[in-house]
């Protein structure tokens, strides 16, 4: 059973179990947390105005996203989620969210099937068993509309899609979801939902599938394979072919001890519930009472990192793959010292083109943990709340090489400082070739650091990401207080590429596999990973 239908029909017995009544909520509080929001999200985000039009037409969205709250008989948090959420939509921004509270399980349907994106179509990745033939079909359209066309009304109405991929990557979610699908035409009533597909044969089919209710699924659903080979594991890494030339390591979240260090000894708020997910859903494991033993189980960045290129180096290896695909992100600074590690002073050195703006705000300075005072103490500054800090990734040219160095190291976010200094700027290893693999989950520090590997020389393979390289930055947390709803705030901006480049949006890759290719390797989870190193195999022959 998946872990879908597990957390459904755990809502629906923590219900049956308590047998409590709907709680009730006063609509003029949760409307005045509406106003809350507003104010929050005028106070930190770097540019809240700008996509609406101006300041006078926010106001003017907001002022009538208000009447229409007082309109209703009655409140709901989830209503006033939705509501929050479709205005943030417009900004376009994947860090400014509201969570939606769980609706009840017992009244929330779908249909039997998971979507996948491949090169810019909806695809099958799993569905009932008696269709399992459809295994790889694309999606033409659901309910009559054009795939293309729901993708577009994902990015409309739901907050987080910074760009196409970003509108797709929340589709393969909302493809099968009763509620997102309510917005669609029903030609076939309120229980089925139909869906025009293109098999792997090119035969036009149509599909019409039964909403359900997670008692009502019989866990029969059937997905596309695995391939067994790979390091499926957090940070595993594994030479990928018989001459060990080919080196691959999995980077399934862009988290490890280093970054839980630093936050536990700034006590940032949320470190430990933040490592209790991470050992849930990225380790698998259950996380100790006792942190600093449950520190001393995460793999370290940096050492892991090593690790790897001493093992390369040893055998001469001439490629390395850095896998980026169902990546979220996390900290980017624990990537940086590993861009030291391939490259030495040459990555110092490089002109990368990533102007990085923060704004200072009451929200911001609480997530550090810090006060306006003590932040311009440390950094020998002046700034008020609401000013902006103008940042540059470029290589400072007026800094001495080995003062620059040293620096770098101090200030690093990684356990191998005592390697990197010994090594006085040279590599650790440096193989002939470097590529990353993104897809459409690779997002935020998973972006970052495929952005700097490209700047670097790297190759990027796969899907594009949903991350724009142009765009707003950081989670920055936020508790409404009357609802209790909880969300981000976006407070920086970032900008990779002029204007006028076609990758403002769309981080593009330098190679990416066609259909036929998927096809080739049964639509299998790692194609991209297994078509790099078949061809890579193939050129070293």
């Amino acid at each position: 059973m998946n872990a879908r239908k597990i957390i459904l029909l755990l809502t629906i017995l923590l219900a049956t179990l308590t047998g409590k009544a709907q709680q009730q909520y006063d609509k003029d509080s949760l409307i005045a947390d509406f106003d809350r929001y507003v104010k929050l999200l005028e106070q930190t985000h770097p540019d809240p105005y700008t996509a609406f039009g101006g300041r006078v037409f926010f106001h003017k969205k907001v002022n009538g996203m208000k009447a229409s709250l007082a309109k209703q008989p009655s409140l709901m948090p989830d209503q006033l989620a939705d509501c929050i959420n479709s205005l943030t939509a417009t900004l376009e921004d994947g860090h400014t969210f509201i969570y939606n509270p769980k609706r009840d399980g017992r009244h929330w349907r779908y249909v039997n099937l998971l979507s996948t994106y491949i090169g810019g179509n909806l695809s099958i990745g799993g569905i009932d068993q008696k269709y399992k033939y459809l295994l790889g079909a694309t999606v033409d359209s659901i309910n009559g509309v054009k795939t293309e066309d729901v993708a577009k009304l994902v990015g409309r109405t739901q907050n987080g899609c910074e760009n196409i991929i970003g509108c797709y990557f929340n589709l393969t979610r909302l493809a099968q979801d009763e509620q997102f699908l309510n917005r669609l035409p029903n030609p076939d009533g309120n229980d089925s939902v139909r869906f025009s597909l293109t098999d792997v044969n090119g035969k036009k089919v149509r599909l019409t599938l039964k909403l359900m209710t997670p008692a009502e699924d019989k866990d029969s659903i059937v997905e596309t394979t695995e391939w067994k080979d790979y390091p499926g594991g957090y940070l595993q890494y594994k030479f990928m072919d018989a001459g060990k030339q080919i080196m691959l390591i999995n980077i399934p979240k862009i988290m490890a001890r280093e970054n839980f260090e630093y936050a536990l000894k700034h006590g940032l708020d949320g470190t430990v519930k933040e490592m209790k997910n991470f050992f849930k859903y990225t380790l698998r494991k259950e996380m100790p009472a006792d942190t600093a033993k449950a520190l001393s189980m995460i793999p370290s960045f940096s050492e892991t990192f090593a690790s790897m290129l001493k093992e390369m180096k040893k055998h001469k290896s001439e490629t390395l793959i850095i896998d980026l695909s169902n990546n979220s992100g996390g900290w980017t600074p624990i990537t940086l010292p590993t861009l030291l590690m391939i490259y030495g002073k040459d990555y110092l050195d490089k002109h990368i083109p990533m102007e990085y703006t923060t704004r200072l705000s009451p929200l911001y300075l609480k997530k550090n943990n810090t006060t306006i005072e003590r932040f311009n103490k440390e950094n020998g500054t002046k700034y008020n709340i609401g000013d902006f800090v103008f940042e540059s990734e470029s290589a400072d040219s007026t800094t001495d090489s080995t003062e620059k160095l040293s620096t770098f190291i101090k200030q690093s976010m990684c356990d191998t400082k005592t390697l990197l200094t010994k090594l006085e700027g040279k590599p650790l290893y440096r193989p002939k070739k470097v590529y990353a693999i993104t897809d459409i989950s690779t997002f935020s520090a998973a972006f970052h650091y495929a952005y700097y590997l490209s700047c670097m020389g790297a190759t990027i393979v796969g899907e594009p990401c949903r991350q724009a390289p142009n765009t707003f930055m950081e989670v920055t947390p936020f508790t409404l207080p009357y609802s209790k709803l909880k969300g981000s705030i976006s407070n920086a901006m970032q900008i990779c590429f002029p204007a006028n480049d076609k990758r403002t949006k769309v981080f593009w890759p330098d190679m990416q596999p066609t259909y036929d290719d998927y096809k080739h390797y049964y639509f299998d989870r790692h194609t991209t990973a297994r078509w790099l190193i078949d061809r890579l195999e193939r050129s070293n022959r």
